[in-house]
């Protein structure tokens, strides 16, 4: 902001004209800054005149050298505004900024106690917060899927046994398999009967690279969605097992329909492949 010599040409000066909080940056006269420099930091004091009272206090400006010839001005006010206010000056070439000061709020008066005898106040009575979800036990929820395409995001043949019902038929032994080629966001929707609380899943893969790797839990409120990301884990490479992943904070509500995203799996360019899938929880 200005040379370490006050008796030097300075580069640029700042002053705040109070015209709702206009500021505007130009040769800087030795005689209007405190060259209070640490390292790279100099502070400036200026003065601020403005209709609002409250707002027309000293103000501490610390100018900061940044990476590519940006500075950035640290306003910090006594009162009637943010106690600090960071302000980015720009990039090369700019020379003025402009922050309007709102103006400060009225005090408020603490309400007064009602005096001895007097009516209790009239109005209905403060609402609590809604308590968070829970399941006071769990068990396995009730999911189906059909073999549409609003069921699947592809399928490896629509006359192949590799359909998404495999996924709920309780068996390790058949499989979903995406399209070929089609190894990334791939996803499955299940339909859980009523709106439900899901406490963890349990998702089994089929063998190593063709497992999903990176998947998110989803829920929404028709089989199109749209759908809301619930929280998101990562399977392991363990072949023909199921894995279970607990949903964070013991229990998530998630509606009636959920759906598994698969953001990839561990290399395969084929497909991907998942063998069951189940969900535990309760409904709500």
């Amino acid at each position: 902001c200005a040379p370490d010599d006050p008796r030097e040409k300075p580069l640029f000066w700042c002053v705040f004209t109070g015209q709702g909080g206009e500021a505007a940056v130009g040769p800087l006269f030795p005689d209007t800054f405190l060259a209070e420099k640490h390292g790279l930091r100099m502070a400036v004091g200026v003065r601020l005149s403005c209709p609002h009272p409250p707002l027309d206090e000293l103000l501490q400006v610390s100018a900061y050298d940044g990476s590519g010839g940006v500075a950035t001005l640290e306003v910090t006010a006594q009162y009637g505004m943010p106690p600090k206010l960071n302000i980015s000056l720009g990039g090369p070439g700019s020379n003025s900024l402009r922050y309007s000061f709102p103006p400060a709020a009225p005090p408020q008066s603490p309400p007064r106690p009602p005096s001895p005898g007097s009516p209790p106040p009239v109005g209905p009575p403060p609402v609590e917060p809604p308590a968070t979800a829970k399941c006071t036990t769990s068990q396995k929820l009730s999911a189906s899927i059909d073999n549409t395409a609003n069921s699947r995001s592809s399928v490896y043949n629509s006359d192949s046994p590799y359909r998404a019902t495999n996924t709920v038929d309780g068996s390790t032994g058949t499989m979903y398999l995406s399209e070929n080629g089609q190894v990334t966001d791939q996803w499955l929707v299940y339909d859980l009967g009523q709106n439900s609380i899901i406490t963890s899943t349990k998702i089994g893969v089929g063998q190593n690279p063709y497992g999903p790797r990176n998947v998110r839990l989803e829920s929404g409120d028709s089989q199109t969605g749209p759908f809301t990301p619930k929280w998101s884990f990562q399977i392991s490479q363990i072949d023909f097992s199921l894995q279970t992943f607990n949903a964070p904070a013991d229990s998530y509500p998630v509606g009636r329909w959920v759906r598994l995203f698969m953001l990839d799996n561990y290399g395969s360019t084929n497909y991907i492949k998942v063998m069951e899938v189940e969900f535990y929880g309760c409904y709500a």
